[in-house]
């Protein structure tokens, strides 16, 4: 049974990085007090070797097709405790990725942008595990969404040459 904690959102948790907060009194010393920038003596990853070869199998797959990163998507699905797999897809490296780092520092945002899947995911609501609708639908333009704007100061000191990204 799951009962709602108040803590998040979505009434999910992720404890990977919730140790520093063990501590019977972790302010201040496992936990910055500023609330706004909360920060704590754990050393989080950036990058993992896990996301390491997720990008050479994507990588591989996009090149040379269905099966080229399976040799590096089986060893994090060995680590996590999953069979072996063949003949992995795009959609396969997708949702090994998904899983892989959720809740992780890596840019899941970038992923679907890079994917072309930002569009049709975001038009979705987000739900609760009940059910309840806890962000709605948004709207990803990726004219706009997909670029980012060029400082106002580079045009400005371009005299006229850089123009500014559709959108912005």
């Amino acid at each position: 049974t799951f009962t709602k904690d108040g803590g998040a959102t979505s009434n999910y948790q992720f404890k990977k990085y919730m140790e520093p907060f063990s501590y019977a009194n972790p302010i201040p010393t496992h936990v910055n007090p500023n609330g706004d920038n909360g920060t704590t003596d754990l050393n989080v990853p950036l990058m993992r070797y896990a996301e390491v070869l997720l990008i050479k199998a994507e990588a591989a797959i996009n090149l040379n097709g269905a099966g080229a990163g399976d040799t590096e998507l089986n060893k994090i699905r060995k680590r996590a405790g999953l069979i072996a797999k063949s003949g992995m897809t795009l959609a396969d490296l997708k949702r090994e990725r998904r899983n892989e780092l959720a809740g992780e520092w890596a840019d899941r945002h970038r992923d679907l942008v890079r994917w072309g899947d930002a569009q049709a995911t975001y038009a979705k609501p987000l739900h609760d595990f009940d059910g309840a609708v806890i962000w709605p639908a948004r709207n990803f333009n990726p004219q706009v969404h997909d670029v980012w704007a060029v400082p106002q100061r580079e045009i400005d000191n371009s005299s006229g040459v850089i123009k500014q990204n559709a959108g912005w």
